[in-house]
């Protein structure tokens, strides 16, 4: 039994082709398009987009929280995502991992220990990342201003 739960909810409509709107309540709407690969245009978001993103996004979101209670003093942090999507042999296409690269720029060497154990939990708490079923590695950088 959980102790909370929360609901999101996203809907999508047809424009026309292979275009869709995508619409999350109260905020801006976004064309999505199949990935040129899968017959779409180009120049739009594609759902692989928006999958490999929600692991960086909250990746990102998570660091936060947990350089906050680290009380981590950081000047920069940004963080790429790379997901690998293989196609199955009757089971069609499936993400088989995302690799994240956060790259972290703290004021001085003393934060550097904390600075890893900050990244490493990040990975850890991650809600989307372990909700995913794929592999998830982490590439930290981390640089010394």
């Amino acid at each position: 039994m959980t102790e909370e739960r929360y609901n999101y909810g996203t809907s999508t409509r047809w424009i026309e082709g292979k275009k869709m709107k995508l619409m999350v309540e109260g905020q801006p709407e976004l064309e999505v398009c199949p990935p040129p690969e899968f017959g779409g245009p180009g120049g739009f978001l594609t759902p692989p987009d928006l999958f490999v993103a929600s692991a960086s996004t909250c990746y990102t979101t998570t660091f936060f929280t947990m350089s906050a209670k680290a009380r981590l003093n950081y000047v920069d942090f940004k963080c790429r995502a790379e997901g690998t999507l293989e196609k199955f042999e009757g089971k069609g296409f499936k993400f088989t991992k995302i690799d994240l690269y956060p790259e972290l720029t703290i004021p001085d060497e003393e934060e550097r220990e904390r600075a890893k154990g900050v990244l490493e939990a990040s990975k850890k708490y991650c809600l989307v990342t372990n909700s995913m079923a794929c592999e998830i590695t982490l590439n930290p950088t981390i640089k010394v201003k």
